[in-house]
């Protein structure tokens, strides 16, 4: 009878050491996977940040592009007239 008892004692002690310990893992896996959430959710912004401004990086470059175009363009039409005004003063 008394091996009974011990048995059910250690056995209610047994399985309450593994229900909190069970528990504090569980509450702990928890803050992880929130802090899990937490980075994937920032590392979505980043790269939406990121996207945005390769969009602007290239709006930018498309605007230096013609930018000089158009000054390639304004060098050759001063080369043009200097050369005109040069052949009217001779």
């Amino acid at each position: 009878m008394q091996v009974i008892v011990i048995g059910v004692i250690a056995a209610v002690i047994g399985l309450g050491i593994g229900y909190f310990t069970w528990g504090a893992q569980s509450a702990q896996v928890a803050r992880t996977v929130e802090s899990l959430r937490g980075q994937l959710d920032e590392t979505r912004k980043a790269a939406e940040r990121e996207g945005q401004l390769a969009t602007q990086i290239q709006a930018a470059e498309a605007k230096l592009k013609q930018a000089k175009a158009d000054l390639q363009t304004e060098t050759e039409q001063a080369t043009k007239l200097e050369a005109l005004l040069k052949k009217k003063k001779k």
